[in-house]
């Protein structure tokens, strides 16, 4: 499960081999964690600026959180001119 920031609720994810992010820096926000080794949170959701990332695949659960908020991003920056 992991921990989401959006709502501060539990939400499926589901890893293939996915990669952890192992260390954040600047501007980038941390939306979703699990719990890792010694009950560490790791990081598996992240978003700087106008870039998401997450090291799971959202769009093979039916829980439909990480795509409104993916939604939400577009409508925030429609129309305006940005750099990564």
């Amino acid at each position: 499960e992991v921990t989401c920031s959006i709502d501060n609720k539990k939400h499926s994810g589901i890893f293939i081999r996915a990669p952890g992010i192992l260390e954040v820096n600047g501007s980038t926000e941390i939306l979703g964690t699990i719990e890792h080794e010694q009950n560490k949170a790791m990081p598996v959701a992240v978003r700087q600026g106008c870039m998401l990332a997450t090291s799971f695949h959202p769009e093979l659960t039916e829980d439909p959180i990480w795509h409104e908020y993916f939604l939400s991003m577009i409508k925030e920056f429609k129309g305006k001119k940005f750099s990564p």
